[in-house]
């Protein structure tokens, strides 16, 4: 291909990411060998005496494959008439070249409809600029003439990958017809749109109709991401609310424990080695795999009681740009189960290397998972760098006993033993461990590490505002590019969405009732819909709240009559 490849991106563990710059092309080259040399096969057997089984073509096959197109392929006729040209002028300047930039088509596809005749020669020309337009498809007729063609003309793919279409038929181009969605449509192209929706206050609905607006185009905000689509706003601040619920029942959380996709655990390399992949090409069997090994360990957490009687869990799943799904646990557990001593703490959570002569199947898996780095000045390029201090707080320091500081927060034992692990050439000792459960650990055979939690979160909404003085106008946001801003979908979360694997799990069912003052209800109502008949609607003259009260006020009443 061409183009700069940048190499620069391949500094982590993660395997390497091809990554672009500057002008791409697909380049084929010249389909005749150099003067005086032989084709590469022939040159590898006649160096090596013989050919890898990799390199061995089937001349069955490809006589087959070759009579087939011959056949039923109008292109692969016409194409047929290169070997004449080379006979009759022996011409060897010969090569195809396609630039980037996309162009559209100027003509009708129906300009260069499908050859019926031998009109089309070749693909391959050599005698044409090289500054050019970018992206130009140059076909030489039989006539000797050139014609520029799109690449979205209809024959180009047909032309390109013979064997994707055997026969010749027509690929994608730009005016191949839809079917029509609605009798009533004119544009065959033209598809149907959601409806433009808009949210607002009620109380703001009515004070729009008191100035006598009755556009509602122009009142409230555009609604295009509900809270039914997961990772849109709303659906985030509905789930933030949510733990923020559960939080204000429990309490704070006592444990916050991240566990992390393995790619050498032996479901996954015994696959592997069976068929010869790379985990990286396996996105969906590491879903799968990981989906399955997280359900095992929330059974652990809830059933088996690994850190106590739990109340309630709660994790979200995120995907690194590696790719590599992991998870984001928060652990609720029951008054009695509490970590609140150093004693208990000790039991449940380490932050040390442990004895490889008594328990070498730890010491090894702690040394492969939970070692921090090398980051600071062994390697200032790590990814925890920033401005040249690691953001994870890395080494931390030698502490003879667990303790609780002033904010809430243990700090864990890390003393200072002697002992340590070798990591690229470094060795490192207990300040560089990330805080574990041995058993979870030795279980799961990847990196799980488990935190005491103490502290409240803070919600930061920011808001944009126009400069308008007009409450009721609320600014336009554009919610599909603030979503797909900065969105990198990795082959394995592509695949956990596409088995409908939870994204946020809560083992507590919670009720939404959003509260607001009087009058201050979201309604959802159309861009076009008048503002007096929004206001009718009986549906947005109250909301979950109102309704709940009301019940709850009619069951009080029922109760005090029957009592």
């Amino acid at each position: 291909m061409g183009g700069t490849i940048d190499t620069s991106v391949n500094k982590g563990r993660g395997p390497n990411v091809y990554r672009l710059h500057g002008h791409n092309c697909h380049r084929i080259g010249s389909l005749l060998p150099p003067p005086g040399k032989s084709p590469k096969y022939n040159q590898l057997e006649k160096r090596t005496g013989k050919l890898p089984k990799s390199k061995i073509l089937r001349d069955d096959i490809v006589e087959d494959i070759k009579n087939m197109l011959n056949d039923f392929n109008p292109y692969s006729k016409i194409l047929r008439t290169t070997k004449d040209r080379f006979q009759d002028t022996a011409s060897s300047n010969v090569q195809l070249k396609l630039i980037s930039r996309r162009t559209a088509c100027a003509q009708s596809g129906k300009t260069y409809n499908l050859p019926t005749t031998s009109e089309v020669a070749a693909l391959y020309v050599g005698d044409f600029d090289l500054e050019m337009e970018p992206r130009d498809i140059i076909l030489e007729t039989m006539e000797g003439k050139l014609k520029r063609i799109s690449e979205l003309h209809a024959g180009y793919l047909p032309l390109q990958y013979p064997l994707l279409f055997p026969f010749g038929e027509d690929g994608y181009h730009i005016y191949l017809e839809l079917k029509r969605t609605t009798s009533g449509s004119t544009n065959p192209r033209t598809r149907l749109n959601q409806k433009a929706l808009r949210v607002n206050k009620y109380v703001n609905v009515e004070a729009a109709a008191d100035k006598g607006n009755m556009n509602t185009s122009k009142v409230g905000r555009r609604m295009v991401l509900p809270s039914t689509f997961i990772g849109s706003a709303q659906c985030t601040q509905e789930i933030y609310m949510d733990a923020m619920a559960v939080c204000q029942h429990f309490g704070y959380p006592d444990l916050f424990i991240t566990f992390t996709c393995n790619p050498k655990w032996p479901e996954i390399t015994r696959y592997l080695q069976a068929r010869g992949h790379q985990s990286t090409d396996i996105a969906d069997i590491v879903s799968r795999i990981f989906k399955i090994k997280l359900d095992t360990l929330i059974v652990d957490i809830k059933k088996n009681n690994v850190f106590g009687p739990a109340t309630a869990v709660l994790y979200t799943i995120e995907f690194q740009k590696r790719g590599l799904p992991h998870v984001h646990i928060l652990l609720f557990l029951q008054k009695g189960s509490k970590l609140i001593t150093t004693d208990v703490i000790d039991n449940v959570i380490s932050a040390e290397i442990p004895d490889e002569a008594t328990n070498p199947t730890l010491y090894n898996v702690v040394k492969e998972f939970m070692i921090h780095g090398l980051c600071g000045v062994a390697n200032p390029h790590s990814p925890c760098m920033d401005k040249g201090k690691c953001t994870k707080k890395f080494p931390k320091e030698f502490n003879s006993s667990t303790c609780i500081n002033k904010d809430g927060f243990p700090v864990y034992k890390r003393r200072d033993d002697g002992r340590s692990v070798e990591k690229n050439g470094t060795l490192l000792d207990n300040r560089y461990i990330v805080p574990y459960n041995p058993y979870l650990l030795l279980k799961y055979q990847a990196t799980a590490k488990d935190n005491l939690k103490r502290n409240d979160v803070e919600l930061h909404n920011q808001v944009e505002n126009d400069g308008s003085s007009d409450p009721v106008v609320e600014p336009v946001i554009d919610e599909i590019k603030r979503f797909y801003d900065f969105r990198y979908i990795a082959p394995c979360e592509a695949a956990w969405r596409i088995f409908g694997f939870e994204i946020h799990y809560s083992s507590v069912h919670i009720q939404r009732l959003n509260i607001h003052l009087e009058g201050e209800h979201i309604v959802c109502y159309d861009e076009d819909e008048d503002v007096d008949d929004v206001l009718a609607k009986e549906g947005n003259q109250t909301s979950h709240l109102l309704e709940s009260m009301k019940i709850n006020s009619s069951e009080d009443e029922e109760l005090a009559f029957a009592k």
